[in-house]
């Protein structure tokens, strides 16, 4: 069987592309070698949005859409409320603000945006004067390939007895 679950992830690895095979048959031959994928990771920061006076703003999670240059989606990550008195204490210069905590709308390292990177609000409601990041995002992980999958579980250490051989191979080396 393992034999078998071997040549089956060898042939995986032979094909033109084996990125494009199903990851959940991957995963299956991998957790024989009880390796499992690394999930990838959304990257999450704090958007500021900046309003010429107070006011009061209510918006449900996920519904406040905010674009880096590269057109990737941020989004806030729980609901935001607040009054147009609490806003006026919130001042930076001659502006108003709140902080939206957000997440991005896919997972991956491509998706980490540097301090200034977010400037647009999709449906940006009036008197906003403007938005930004003015800290990375960060901790956004790409998920483990294919490819990169099966080269672990080829070094994956899985067997430690003494009675079979790759488990004395693996013992001394």
């Amino acid at each position: 069987d393992v034999i078998k679950t071997t040549q089956t992830i060898f042939m995986v690895l032979e094909s033109s592309a084996p990125d494009s095979v199903d990851e959940d048959i991957v995963d299956a031959l991998v957790g024989n070698f009880f390796v499992t994928r690394k999930t990838g990771k959304y990257a999450t920061g704090v958007v500021r949005i900046r309003f010429y006076s107070p006011q009061a703003l209510d918006i449900s999670t996920g519904l406040a859409v905010f674009l880096d240059s590269s057109g990737n989606k941020f989004l806030n990550t729980s609901a935001v409320a607040i009054t147009s008195s609490v806003m006026s204490l919130n001042v930076e210069g001659s502006l108003y603000y709140i902080d939206v905590p957000c997440t991005t709308e896919k997972e991956g390292k491509g998706y980490n945006a540097d301090s200034g990177d977010i400037s647009t609000w999709e449906n940006e409601p009036a008197n906003v004067a403007n938005v930004t990041n003015k800290a990375d995002f960060e901790y956004g992980i790409d998920k483990e390939t294919n490819t990169e999958l099966i080269e672990r579980a080829k070094l994956a250490v899985t067997v430690r007895a003494l009675v079979t051989g790759r488990g004395i191979i693996t013992t001394l080396t």
